[in-house]
């Protein structure tokens, strides 16, 4: 029988209080776009990557969330361009900034929820 792995907890959220997805959107992201925006990136971060969120703060920076650039905490540059491309694929578009930095979970909620709707 198949087992899924335990979800990874990021040290950024050692010692927060945790909060499930709703309670979360609930407080941060009260327009319908960035909502929706905030559950799809969410949920494809906990699911593909294995990441627990439930201590997430809107304005963590992704590369802490995923300890980018940390071999200690098991990530390389595989793990790197896994998390681009995922986080591109939600989107739909470039996820770097110009800076070449991921930023945090909101500026990524916010520039998704800024996009047109494309139909499908």
């Amino acid at each position: 029988m198949f087992r899924k792995p335990r979800p990874r907890v990021p040290a950024i959220f050692q010692g927060r209080q945790g909060r499930t997805l709703e309670e979360f959107v609930g407080i941060y992201f009260t327009s319908g776009p960035e909502r929706d925006a905030a559950r799809r990136l969410w949920r494809a971060i906990e699911e593909e990557l294995s990441v627990d969120l439930s201590a997430l703060h809107p304005d963590d920076d992704l590369a802490d969330i995923f300890e980018l650039g940390n071999p200690a905490a098991g990530s390389d540059s595989l793990e790197v361009v896994s998390v681009i491309l995922l986080i591109e694929d939600i989107l739909g578009q470039e996820a770097l900034r110009p800076d070449g930095t991921l930023g945090s979970f909101r500026e990524v909620v916010l520039k998704h929820a800024a996009q047109p709707s494309v139909p499908c």
